[in-house]
């Protein structure tokens, strides 16, 4: 499957300017989505992450022709910055889409229906 995302309210594909937040389904390119990407968390939170994986994608439909799939992760993604005499700690996390060995993510598979637009 392709590594390719198109996610709820973000996606592993750029860098987001500290003023900017995009609108729920926005889709965020960069580069050659090679799945080696950078995103900031603008606000502190919880965000669920929704994705879709296939091949073929159609840019007029914004959707993949062959082999489409909707999944989400089981456990929200917890963000949060913390002032320190140090400096600002915050939260650093990595998320691989594909199943790797000894993972811990739970994906669960959502419906077109349900996917979030």
């Amino acid at each position: 499957m392709a590594g390719f995302l198109a996610a709820m309210f973000f996606c592993w594909g750029a860098a987001l300017a500290q003023d900017f937040a995009p609108e729920t389904g926005t889709f965020i390119k960069a580069g050659e989505m090679n799945g080696l990407c950078r995103l900031d968390i603008i606000d502190d939170g919880s965000y669920e992450l929704y994705f879709k994986q296939g091949q073929s994608w159609n840019a007029s439909t914004g959707k993949f022709e062959i082999n489409a799939t909707g999944s989400r992760m089981e456990e929200p993604l917890i963000f949060a910055t913390q002032k320190t005499p140090e400096g600002v700690r915050y939260t650093w996390g990595q998320v691989t889409l594909e199943e790797v060995p000894d993972g811990n993510a739970v994906v669960v598979p959502v419906s077109e229906e349900d996917f979030p637009v």
